[in-house]
């Protein structure tokens, strides 16, 4: 039998279809584990992609909940949009144009065909990914 990545393992153990050890996935220094090592010391950090310093925190706004997301579009870096996902599930999200729009309370109402839950939402090229409840 030929031996099977991690990555194949895993998704085996997640899909119902891997029962005891024979799916067991290492967790020690193995081939693979290596094998990114060397990959990681051929592409070294690049300067701008490293934290040098983090400030104090700027109050800009306080909002009613205490727990849901806030998102800007990833994707295009020049779009000033903001979308505020309030509370841990729901079914709409506010769209603000901008940062001035946020701190005025000018809004959109977006209404989603499923409810969202948790709060590890992303919006990508115009779209959003959530976790459907």
């Amino acid at each position: 039998a030929l031996p099977i990545s991690k990555a194949q393992q895993m998704t085996a153990l997640f899909n119902g279809k891997c029962k005891g050890e024979s799916c067991a996935v290492p967790n020690d220094d193995t081939m693979e584990t290596k094998e990114i090592t060397q990959v990681k010391k051929l592409h070294p950090k690049q300067a701008e992609c490293i934290i040098k310093s983090i400030g104090s925190p700027t109050h800009i706004l306080k909002v009613k909940y205490t727990v849901g997301a806030w998102m800007t579009e990833y994707g295009k870096i020049n779009d000033q949009r903001i979308w505020i996902a309030e509370h841990f599930s729901g079914l709409t999200l506010k769209q603000y144009d901008n940062l001035t729009a946020l701190l005025n309370d000018n809004y959109k109402t977006l209404k989603l065909r499923w409810f969202y839950h948790g709060c590890g939402h992303v919006v990508f090229n115009q779209s959003l990914y959530y976790h459907n409840g």
